[in-house]
């Protein structure tokens, strides 16, 4: 089931509760007044948990628990393969703009190989750095 699309006012509301720069940072009743909310329902934001509310900080908590998870094994794991695949993975979807498989323009998919190419051979140059380290 694809998620509902977040009002204006609610992503005012998420800017300010997620962000660790806005002042009402992880401060339900605080967040959602600054983003306009009636004072009642802000002061009761989360014990109401509307879905959208839960949606998106349900994701942000897995996000914030999947960046911890990939530091630990990037800097615990000595296998050179887990820490590759990581990468990868890491690059396509934090930085699909410059490494992506895949391009969008006017809503068609267009492979972007110079770019897929671009990040396999830094992949492969962190290999062999890596590998030439262990050798010293």
């Amino acid at each position: 089931m694809a998620k509902e699309i977040l009002k204006p006012q609610q992503i005012k509301f998420l800017e300010y509760y997620l962000d660790i720069k806005s002042e009402s940072f992880s401060n339900a009743c605080k967040s959602a007044l600054r983003a306009g909310y009636k004072k009642e329902y802000s002061e009761n934001i989360t014990s109401i948990m509307p879905k959208w509310l839960s949606e998106n900080i349900g994701d942000t908590r897995l996000l914030n628990k999947a960046i911890r998870n990939l530091d630990t094994l990037l800097d615990e794991d000595d296998n050179l393969n887990v820490k590759a695949d990581i990468t990868k993975f890491v690059a396509k979807s934090l930085g699909r703009d410059k490494f992506g498989d895949r391009l969008v323009v006017d809503n068609n998919i267009k492979i972007n190989e110079e770019d897929k190419t671009k990040a396999n051979d830094a992949i492969g140059n962190y290999l062999n750095d890596s590998k030439d380290s262990t050798r010293e």
